[in-house]
């Protein structure tokens, strides 16, 4: 069974979300519509596949933060790896801007891991799943992985044949990046002895705004 990763484009975004995401900046819609862009377009599609590579590998668990953690360290060792300078600071400056006007659900006291684990699904609405990822890419860019130890300690994967990742520097955040990026994801770990199973692109809003589906 092919795997689908769900996509969104700002303009398919219901005007309530779209508000959503616009306060998290404070600072309106055209500055929700650039965090949108950066995170969705760009930073998120190896988030994705690296569930997919967690699934495939047989390194996936039943632990959320860990789940969650593992794709975002993937993401972050993959443009670290392809020279994305310029993307990579701009999350790190939009999310830690963000971060300091959004509420923080979990308990005072509480171990974040311990109850993200524990409250999963009462913690799907957007600011509050919001607030755990932005802190967990800060994390993934706070201790990167360099692309080869994403790829054995994330997916137990280690091969004679180096990954390698052409310093192609910043892409443009454009609506065609996400397939883009796939393509260009999926040419390097098959050239690093860890094909990517068949996956497409599907544009599609739904309220998750960014996912995988269909993978076995």
């Amino acid at each position: 069974m092919a795997a689908y990763i769900q996509y969104a484009l700002w303009e398919d975004l219901p005007p309530e979300v779209r508000s959503v995401i616009a306060a998290f900046t404070g600072k309106g819609l055209a500055a929700g519509k650039s965090l949108y862009e950066l995170y969705f377009y760009g930073y998120n599609i190896p988030h994705e596949v690296g569930h997919i590579l967690r699934t495939v590998a047989g390194t996936r668990t039943e632990q959320q933060w860990e789940e969650e953690m593992s794709a975002n360290r993937f993401a972050v060792a993959f443009w670290r790896a392809r020279g994305a300078v310029v993307l990579l600071r701009q999350l790190e400056e939009i999310l830690t801007s963000c971060l300091s006007r959004m509420v923080d659900p979990c308990p005072p006291g509480m171990d974040r891991a311990g109850y993200f684990n524990q409250h999963y699904q009462e913690l799907i609405d957007p600011p509050s799943y919001g607030h755990y990822q932005f802190n967990m890419v800060l994390e993934a860019l706070a201790h990167p992985m360099s692309f080869e130890q994403a790829l054995q300690t994330l997916f137990n994967h280690s091969s004679s044949r180096p990954a390698h990742l052409p310093p192609l520097g910043d892409p443009l955040i454009t609506p065609d990046l996400p397939a883009q990026t796939l393509l260009e994801l999926g040419a390097v770990l098959d050239a690093s002895g860890l094909p990517l199973p068949e996956v497409a692109m599907q544009r599609l809003y739904t309220p998750a705004i960014q996912r995988v589906v269909g993978q076995a």
